[in-house]
């Protein structure tokens, strides 16, 4: 979820890993895991998807 909400943020890997202090790696196989899970092509995507349910961009960015 943590790295879910930076990439809403429009973050980079190497941001998301330097804020949650794990390496660019690990975030990129997070933003995969991520993009596989919700059959999005891309992060442009995903965000598309994340509106497209109808969920408040402010309340998809904030981690439950």
């Amino acid at each position: 979820r943590e790295v879910l909400k930076h990439l809403l943020e429009g973050r980079s890997s190497r941001l998301i890993g330097l804020a949650l202090g794990i390496s660019p790696r690990t975030v990129d196989v997070h933003r995969f895991r991520i993009l596989h899970k919700t059959a999005s092509d891309s992060v442009t995507d995903l965000v598309r998807r994340v509106l497209d349910l109808g969920v408040p961009f402010e309340q998809a960015r904030t981690p439950r």
